[in-house]
């Protein structure tokens, strides 16, 4: 196996936001696990050059090294190019870009980079088209014998060791190292690679908010049955933006007020957003039907089911019904919202089976357009790999974050002071790691009011930060898998996790609080709880 430099292919500093970033990921992968460990690799590489004056930058996307220091750069472009007689183009939503000009600057760069450094080694250059199928047999700037194209993509590593064979260690090549880690400054910068991640699976998952609001059925129901971090939000937000931009009144309805409070966040003003619950309280309060324990679960349910029983009487004033979370919703609560829609409107009930974590019972809407995803784009495809092993959904759920991640961490504690011992050592370890504090959620799986965990305002030496109190900077965010669901964190450390059996409830439990998390998991468990999970990967 090569080594990488980073060493986390995954980590790429400069990813971009664009299925770019994933086959040239792929590529690196392939290339860690054929080419033998005579081979180093590093990948996103940043350049400057001045030359009277005129500062130049760029960015090499991968430097394959020997044992003898020799250098082959792969420039990787993925998707369809343009293949023309004098070179070959590579058309951006902006501009169409000469590939050939690219390649000949990064090599030029990179030549004159060794040359100042006095490392004269031996340079070469290989253009690979993943998605591409060569067609003519290219141009004088790039001949064919420098391009592997699709049909070739699978031998690369062969054609590399052809074209650059193994060596011998020579002292050139630890100088040629050291000039390329510190020189070009190869290094891992999690808080860009957060971000551009984010803008990464955003893009990705736009599918459902391109694609659903042009659908159209007679009677304007449609049923969207996708997994978690399929895009259902930016689906919801998506249909909310449109019926602002034409004038049409909408009504959005979850069940989670985090989420809620995100979605009013981001929708159009005109919009109308808020939980089943609220609608039902400020109804109530409308017709003096309130009562005085504001908050219980008591009038929750009181509130709930007056709005339900009046339902005949409501009057249609929205264009756009988006229901939400529709797994958690009582079949009379869709019923009773869908007599707010007009008859010329639409409603939308967007759900996901695996993340029902109440004793509602499942929603039927046989006169609906259904639509289903399992494509998840916002979680690790480590994160769903664990998912699928221990059979967490009801159907496979696939992977297609452009970041690989790691396996969830699984610690046992026997005792409470262990847990605690347990979860703090996870946040020293993330933040050793180059996280932020904000970055990382503790939830617990039994509510924070039952956990010991949580009764305090500290967890070891970090401040907590509780649902509901102002935000603080320096502490830690806690939560339960109930009120989080609907949200997410790049990190997500479960705890209070026990059980002696993996029923149901646990499976999605489980489901929901590994998929609220974005680049890293871990979860802290009791003996007996770590005994169970085994016993579904044995059977």
């Amino acid at each position: 196996m090569a080594r990488m430099f980073p060493s986390d292919t995954s980590s790429d500093p400069r990813a971009r936001a664009d299925g770019g970033l994933r086959r040239e990921l792929d590529v690196l992968e392939r290339l860690e696990l054929a080419l033998s460990n005579d081979y180093s690799i590093f990948h996103s590489i940043d350049w400057v050059s001045v030359h009277a004056g005129h500062e130049t930058r760029g960015e090499i996307d991968i430097i394959v090294m020997n044992a003898g220091g020799d250098l082959l750069i792969l420039e990787v472009k993925a998707g369809q190019v343009e293949e023309a007689d004098d070179s070959l183009y590579k058309r951006y939503p902006t501009a169409r870009k000469d590939i050939a000009a690219q390649c000949r600057k990064h090599y030029t760069a990179l030549r004159g980079r060794l040359k100042q450094a006095d490392l004269g080694t031996h340079v070469r250059q290989l253009l690979v088209l993943p998605d591409h199928r060569m067609v003519g047999q290219g141009s004088a700037a790039l001949p064919r014998e420098r391009i592997i194209d699709a049909d070739q993509i699978d031998d690369l590593h062969r054609h590399i060791a052809d074209l650059m064979p193994a060596g011998f260690p020579t002292e050139r090549a630890d100088n040629v190292r050291s000039f390329l880690l510190n020189e070009f400054k190869v290094a891992r910068s999690l808080g860009v690679f957060r971000n551009q991640l984010a803008q990464a699976s955003h893009r990705l998952a736009s599918g459902l908010a391109t694609w659903v609001p042009r659908l159209y059925t007679p009677n304007g129901l449609f049923w969207i049955q996708a997994t978690a971090g399929s895009g259902k939000t930016q689906l919801a937000l998506r249909l909310l933006e449109d019926a602002a931009a034409a004038g049409r009144q909408a009504l959005y309805v979850c069940f989670n007020r985090p989420l809620s409070n995100e979605v009013r966040r981001l929708a159009p003003a005109s919009a109308i957003v808020a939980t089943f619950h609220e609608l039902a309280r400020t109804y109530c309060a409308g017709i003096g039907a309130v009562g005085t324990e504001l908050d219980s679960q008591d009038e929750f349910n009181r509130n709930a089911e007056r709005y339900v029983a009046d339902a005949s009487t409501f009057t249609a004033l929205y264009d756009v019904l988006i229901i939400d979370e529709g797994q958690d919703f009582h079949p009379e609560w869709i019923t009773c919202l869908r007599r707010l829609t007009r008859v010329s409107g639409t409603t939308h009930v967007l759900e996901d089976t695996d993340q029902r974590l109440y004793r509602t019972q499942p929603i039927a809407l046989p006169d609906a357009t259904r639509l289903t995803c399992t494509d998840n784009f916002r979680s690790p495809r480590a994160v769903v790999d664990t998912i699928n092993a221990f059979g967490l959904a009801d159907h496979k759920v696939v992977g297609v974050s452009p970041y690989l991640g790691d396996t969830p961490d699984f610690i046992a504690c026997a005792t409470p002071s262990e847990k605690e011992v347990a979860v703090v050592n996870c946040i020293d370890r993330y933040l050793a790691d180059g996280y932020s504090r904000n970055d990382i959620v503790v939830l617990s799986y039994v509510g924070l009011a039952r956990s010991p965990l949580f009764q305090s305002e500290s967890l070891g030496s970090y401040p907590l930060h509780q649902p509901g109190t102002p935000v603080n900077d320096d502490a830690i965010s806690c939560d339960s898998i109930y009120r989080f669901k609907g949200c997410s964190s790049p990190v997500v450390i479960l705890t209070d996790v026990d059980f002696s059996s993996v029923t149901t409830t646990d499976r999605r439990k489980l489901f929901v609080g590994l998929t609220r998390a974005t680049m890293a998991a871990a979860i802290v468990m009791t003996p007996a709880a770590a005994q169970a999970l085994t016993a579904v990967l044995d059977a």
